[in-house]
């Protein structure tokens, strides 16, 4: 059994697509459960009423899982903030904090840990598969970078594992002010000082467009981008005009088991 534990976040779980959501969850909790973990503790949270979307909880809690399902409206930002505050996560080794329509398709546990700890990164990211939804293109699979990690000064969420102690650089990151998180991913490197990789050989795929914002009015995320903009006094083609990939790493042991 390995030493180590997990804490595993989901920062918004709900409509549009829940069932196939919850499939996707399923999917995950087996990828990460079948790793020894010391333990593995799950939270999710979902901003669906529990009448309406009642989160199999009871079916998971009886396989012996520590799951807890916050049910409670919020927006992505909102949740990592509350949920990895380091008073909670700091009793773990690892994060993994991903959206809800992200499925896992080849997770390494042993090489995330690896990767984190020799090459000192504070935060870490699957790719993204080629039939995946996105925006940028550096985040998707290259075919032809096998066995590579691609060292980034961005990195868009959609999946981060980060040791729980590292990963409060990007905790404190997060603002009330811009709860979508826009042009967060922009200032990792830049103004943070966070190192990030994307794992170009280990995938994950992002199966909807972001459907939600037409439901939070109030919280328009251009607004968000604009706040990050002006505190960093940045500009959008500033940041735009990153390079995406600074370097690759390459691990020639990744398929010698």
């Amino acid at each position: 059994m390995s030493s180590k534990s997990l804490y595993v976040l989901i920062t918004g779980f709900g409509s549009p697509h829940y069932d196939e959501k919850v499939t996707i969850f399923q999917k995950n909790l087996e990828k990460i459960i079948e790793y020894p973990w010391k333990t593995v503790k799950f939270v999710v949270c979902q901003y669906n009423d529990i009448e309406t979307h009642p989160f199999p909880t009871e079916l998971i809690k009886a396989r012996g899982i520590d799951i807890d399902v916050i049910y409670e409206k919020g927006i992505v930002g909102q949740f990592m903030k509350k949920w990895a505050d380091p008073k909670i996560i700091n009793q773990y080794d690892y994060i993994l904090t991903l959206l809800d329509d992200v499925e896992l398709i080849n997770p390494d546990w042993d090489k995330l840990i690896q990767y984190t700890e020799e090459f000192e990164f504070d935060l870490l990211s699957p790719c993204l598969t080629l039939d995946s939804k996105f925006q940028y293109q550096y985040m998707r699979h290259e075919p032809n970078q096998p066995n590579s990690l691609k060292v980034s000064p961005c990195c868009e969420y959609f999946c981060l594992f980060a040791n729980t102690q590292r990963f409060q650089k990007y905790w404190n990151a997060l603002e009330n002010e811009n709860p979508w998180m826009w042009g967060l991913d922009l200032i990792l490197r830049k103004h943070l000082g966070i190192r990030v990789a994307i794992i170009n050989w280990m995938q994950m795929k992002h199966w909807y467009k972001n459907e939600c914002y037409v439901n939070r009015p109030d919280k328009d995320p251009v607004e968000g981008f604009k706040f990050i903009i002006d505190k960093y006094k940045e500009t959008s083609d500033n940041l735009a005009r990153q390079t995406p990939i600074m370097y690759y790493i390459i691990d020639p042991f990744v398929n010698k088991k």
